[in-house]
């Protein structure tokens, strides 16, 4: 049944199980998502109703239901825009985090300026 297994290489083998994670990990938030787009579906839709319940003169036609269905759905695809954006600037702060370490005040300048003062003496020195 696994004989592919010994056929395959071990870094081949580990690059399948990471692929296979990753698959994983992409199905669960894509099913996640189609399931907040039919909560989200439902309650724009139904929005008009509570609106007619809550004494609102609201018409209860499928042109009402579909517009809030839209602006609904348009809200939401906003929203998920902007998760992704906003995960995306917080990936890049980290990155750039990482990079610009060696070069925050944590003393670098000073080594540095302590360098050239020595230097600076050794020259006036010799």
């Amino acid at each position: 049944m696994l004989e592919f297994i010994q056929e395959i290489g071990t870094f081949s083998l580990v690059l399948i199980l990471l692929l296979f994670v990753v698959f994983l990990v992409l199905i669960k938030k894509v099913v996640k998502t189609i399931i907040n787009i039919v909560i989200v579906s439902a309650a724009s839709a139904a929005f008009p109703l509570v609106l007619r319940f809550l004494g609102f003169s609201v018409p209860l036609n499928i042109d009402t239901i579909l517009f809030f269905l839209i602006i609904g759905l348009g809200l939401y695809m906003f929203y998920l825009l902007g998760k992704i954006i906003y995960s995306a600037l917080g990936i890049v702060e980290k990155s750039a985090k990482i990079v610009a370490y060696p070069f925050r005040g944590n003393g670098l300048e000073k080594k540095v300026e302590k360098i050239i003062e020595k230097k600076e003496k050794k020259e006036k020195q010799g």
